[in-house]
């Protein structure tokens, strides 16, 4: 696990030059570290990654990208959901609702930190 008061001096790094810059810089210090900690667990706990991914840029990348996720991709998709929609469609552009916290880039990100599981030997 990764210390979380210097992690969000990290995040704040981060986000000076991304697109969901706005919504960080609007959050409290205790909202971000709990979005940090919330994300660390959940990628942990979704992934088997490697132990060398722990010291790499890469993973901290991962936790900030997840904690943004949770603060606004996330919760639209939860209002959404909790309204009862399971899809929608704007002219040629469908969308499935997810029921997950998971952001899929997170994954993208960390694949090749994570085992692969080869088959089960007998």
């Amino acid at each position: 696990m990764i210390e979380l008061t210097q992690l969000v001096v990290e995040a704040d790094s981060y986000f000076k030059s991304h697109v969901e810059k706005d919504v960080w810089e609007t959050l409290d210090e205790e909202t971000k570290l709990s979005l940090l900690n919330k994300s660390q667990t959940i990628i942990l706990d979704v992934l088997d990654l490697r132990n060398d991914v722990f010291e790499k840029f890469i993973f901290k990348y991962a936790i900030f990208e997840q904690a943004i996720y949770l603060k606004t991709i996330d919760k639209e998709r939860s209002r959404l959901q909790s309204q009862g929609v399971i899809s929608y469609k704007i002219d040629d552009i469908s969308f499935s609702m997810q029921a997950t916290a998971f952001n899929p880039l997170v994954k993208e990100m960390l694949k090749k930190y994570i085992y692969i599981k080869m088959g089960e030997i007998e």
